[in-house]
Protein backbone atom coordinates (compact mmCIF):
# COMPACT_ATOMS: atom_id res chain seq x y z
CA UNK A 1 0.00 0.00 0.00
CA UNK A 2 1.40 3.32 -1.12
CA UNK A 3 -0.29 6.08 1.14
CA UNK A 4 0.01 8.64 4.00
CA UNK A 5 -1.16 8.25 7.12
CA UNK A 6 -0.51 10.18 10.05
CA UNK A 7 -1.95 7.89 12.86
CA UNK A 8 -1.96 4.32 14.19
CA UNK A 9 -5.92 4.67 13.71
CA UNK A 10 -5.19 5.10 9.91
CA UNK A 11 -2.50 2.66 9.48
CA UNK A 12 -3.88 -0.12 11.67
CA UNK A 13 -6.28 -1.98 9.89
CA UNK A 14 -2.97 -2.02 6.65
CA UNK A 15 -1.28 -3.61 9.70
CA UNK A 16 -3.44 -6.40 10.84
CA UNK A 17 -4.25 -7.34 7.37
CA UNK A 18 -1.24 -7.86 6.40
CA UNK A 19 0.13 -9.57 9.00
CA UNK A 20 -2.84 -12.22 9.20
CA UNK A 21 -2.05 -12.41 5.34
CA UNK A 22 1.12 -13.54 6.71
CA UNK A 23 3.52 -10.91 5.24
CA UNK A 24 5.72 -8.80 6.96
CA UNK A 25 4.79 -4.81 7.38
CA UNK A 26 7.27 -2.33 7.37
CA UNK A 27 6.37 1.53 7.28
CA UNK A 28 8.52 3.68 5.45
CA UNK A 29 9.42 6.84 7.40
CA UNK A 30 10.66 9.76 5.47
CA UNK A 31 12.79 11.58 7.14
CA UNK A 32 13.73 15.15 5.68
CA UNK A 33 12.45 18.20 3.63
CA UNK A 34 10.83 16.28 1.01
CA UNK A 35 8.76 17.97 -1.54
CA UNK A 36 5.35 16.99 -2.32
CA UNK A 37 5.62 16.03 -6.30
CA UNK A 38 1.23 16.21 -5.88
CA UNK A 39 1.38 19.81 -5.35
CA UNK A 40 -0.17 19.55 -1.59
CA UNK A 41 -0.10 22.71 -0.06
CA UNK A 42 2.48 23.32 2.63
CA UNK A 43 -0.35 24.27 5.31
CA UNK A 44 -1.79 20.70 4.72
CA UNK A 45 1.55 19.06 5.04
CA UNK A 46 1.72 21.13 8.25
CA UNK A 47 -1.46 20.14 9.64
CA UNK A 48 -0.31 16.31 9.18
CA UNK A 49 3.01 16.60 10.46
CA UNK A 50 0.68 18.36 13.78
CA UNK A 51 -1.59 15.18 13.50
CA UNK A 52 1.83 12.35 13.64
CA UNK A 53 1.82 9.63 15.85
CA UNK A 54 4.70 7.35 16.80
CA UNK A 55 4.56 3.72 15.01
CA UNK A 56 5.89 0.37 16.80
CA UNK A 57 9.45 0.69 15.84
CA UNK A 58 9.07 -2.88 14.67
CA UNK A 59 7.54 -2.23 11.71
CA UNK A 60 9.50 1.50 10.79
CA UNK A 61 12.47 1.84 8.21
CA UNK A 62 13.73 5.31 8.65
CA UNK A 63 14.73 7.43 5.48
CA UNK A 64 16.43 10.35 5.03
CA UNK A 65 17.10 12.74 2.47
CA UNK A 66 21.04 11.56 2.31
CA UNK A 67 19.64 7.82 2.13
CA UNK A 68 17.59 8.28 -1.40
CA UNK A 69 19.67 11.30 -3.15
Amino acid sequence: VSNTFTTMAEISPYIEAGRAAGHIVRVHWMVGGFRSVHGVPEATIQKMRDRWESIPNEIIHTFTEEKIA
